[in-house]
């Protein structure tokens, strides 16, 4: 035998396949095994393809659901030393009270320093809130839609020498038929600041925030703060802009959100409901009994109440001149204050403004009370004042007085007749109170309807004597506060000072001051040394490598 067939020779040891059964002789290792493999394939496939489908769709769902809730309710963190736009407590209850659509109407341009301090703040009321609707308007960039509001809202505006576009409101708030506006004088407090001889403006309080709640307060409110005027008696006129108008005074209470309105005390048993002051501007006819009445009723039921009354000289009473009375001077000695018949002179020339001891002085003493309170020694002008002063046992404040040089005449007759005055016995004298304050004790029962029944107060009371401090030449006049006064007058009536209580929160600079010293080190660092140096290193690094 051969090598090759030896080979090919089977080994005896070589075990022998089993025998298949007959019925998987004919199935195995048949064409139909490979259709079996594809088709079971196939499926599998099938099933990976659906789970990686509903892997998928569940993805995007969950990703959409993330987006949703991280866009309602999401958090900002305020990394300012003092969190400037950090929201108070008492900010987010009022937000999360809110019921209904309120519009924000913000002008303010994009290169005014408060606008990123702004933009930031609404992005925190946004997050408290999608009921708070916020639109900036430019003024100068958007004429056209800033007109259009301004018209519908009411706001005031001019144009500087520049051509720039200045408003008397820098945010309006609107909802429904109410409206609110904050001026800047409300959004922050602002000291001159800078280097001697380039003066600029620092912010130094925020106070956006607390100027934003109140408007959503007011404009959530049912109710709006209403001034009545009376008239009938020759009072100063709300809706003229002349002598004796008061004109320029319901433009100015406008913007802090007063509404105004004359009423008729002649023939009336009370005051109307919903008046949350009172102002007799002066009269020049006496008030009755009754309407002095319904004025006492008034008070005491709560409400709040100014008298300014100016010296009505009566001169054909029997041969004599003589104050004539208002009719108020009775319920005024009621509450405190004592009305005099006798006329301010100040002899102090330092504070008079006419040659005339009788005619315009200015005063700027100031008691301790919260309606002057930051008025320091600015001069408030004063023309042909009554003197008037708190009554022996009350409670009622001297608010601003004369100086000591000064004192009340009574002798009425011989000013009249032109004789030279002279500090008598009789007289008054210095310092005079001009204003005078006080607050009647709080109802025994409800708070009178139109004010607020969960916190019942007595009215508050302010006496002036004299109403020419209204005047528009003064009111308009820089050089005094008679326009502040005025406005404080009726904050302090009215409490508005009181609505939300959340304070300034200071704004620290953190500006960069550099000198032209510091720009051309700078320079010197930045263009010239430090890309030198990469040149030196990148040489030196080539030449090692060379080597």
């Amino acid at each position: 035998m051969s090598a090759e067939e030896e080979t090919k020779k089977p080994s005896a040891e070589a075990p022998h396949p089993a025998p298949l059964p007959e019925g998987e002789r004919d199935t195995k290792g048949s064409p139909s095994d490979g259709a079996a493999k594809g088709t079971s394939g196939g499926a599998k496939r099938a099933r990976i393809g659906l789970n990686v489908g509903l892997m998928s769709a569940l993805a995007l769902v969950l990703f959409l659901i993330a987006n949703y809730l991280s866009f309602r309710w999401y958090d900002r963190w305020d990394w300012t030393s003092d969190e400037l736009y950090t929201l108070s407590q008492r900010s987010k209850q009022v937000l999360g009270r809110i019921n209904k659509r309120i519009d924000v109407y913000v002008f303010v341009s994009r290169g005014d320093t408060m606008f990123a301090d702004l933009k930031e703040l609404f992005t925190r009321y946004g997050a408290e809130t999608h009921r708070l609707k916020v639109e900036f308007v430019d003024p100068d960039l958007n004429p056209t839609r800033f007109q259009l509001l301004s018209q519908r809202l009411g706001v005031r505006s001019g144009q500087t020498p520049q051509g720039q576009t200045i408003t008397d409101v820098a945010i309006a708030v609107s909802s429904g038929e109410r409206r609110w506006f904050i001026t800047r004088d409300d959004l922050q407090d602002v000291e001159i600041g800078g280097e001697e001889g380039a003066p600029r403006p620092e912010m130094t309080g925020f106070k956006a925030e607390q100027a934003l709640t109140s408007a959503i307060v007011h404009v959530q409110s049912s109710r709006v703060t209403k001034i009545c005027f009376t008239k009938g008696h020759g009072e100063w006129a709300v809706s003229g802009f002349g002598e004796r108008g008061l004109g320029h005074v319901r433009e100015d209470l406008r913007p802090d959100n007063y509404e105004t309105e004359e009423i008729e005390t002649r023939g009336r048993s009370e005051i109307p409901r919903g008046c949350d002051a009172v102002a007799v501007i002066g009269p020049q006819r006496p008030f009755d009994e009754a309407e002095a009445g319904s004025l006492r009723a008034y008070v005491t039921g709560g409400g709040n109440l100014l008298l300014a009354l100016d010296p009505v000289l009566d001169r054909a009473s029997q041969g004599r001149s003589r104050m004539m009375p208002s009719g108020l001077e009775s319920l005024a000695r009621e509450l405190g204050v004592r009305v005099d018949d006798a006329l301010v002179l100040e002899a102090d020339e330092g504070h008079r403004l006419d040659p005339n001891l009788v005619e315009v002085f200015v005063a700027t003493n100031y008691g301790q009370h919260p309606l002057v309170s930051g008025f320091g020694e600015a001069p408030l002008a004063f023309v042909s004042t009554r003197a008037v002063r708190p009554a022996d046992g009350s409670s009622a404040t001297a608010v601003v007085t004369t100086t000591d040089e000064a004192w009340a005449e009574t002798d009425i007759a011989g000013l009249v007749e032109g004789r030279n005055p002279e500090r008598g016995d009789t007289d008054v004298r210095g310092p005079v109170p001009l204003v005078v304050a006080t607050e009647a004790p709080a109802p025994s029962g409800n708070a009178r309807r139109g004010q607020n029944a969960a916190r019942p107060r007595g009215g508050r009371v302010v006496v002036i004597g004299d109403a020419d401090f209204l005047n528009t030449d003064f009111f308009r006049q820089p050089l005094v506060v008679n326009r502040d006064f005025t406005l404080a007058t009726f904050a302090w009536l009215t409490q508005r000072e009181e609505l939300v209580a959340i304070g300034a929160k200071p704004a620290r600079s953190g500006s960069l001051n550099l000198t032209e010293g510091d720009l051309s080190k700078l320079f010197l660092y930045v263009v010239v040394l430090m890309p030198f140096a990469a040149l030196v290193l990148g040489g030196a690094t080539w030449l090692s490598r060379r080597s």
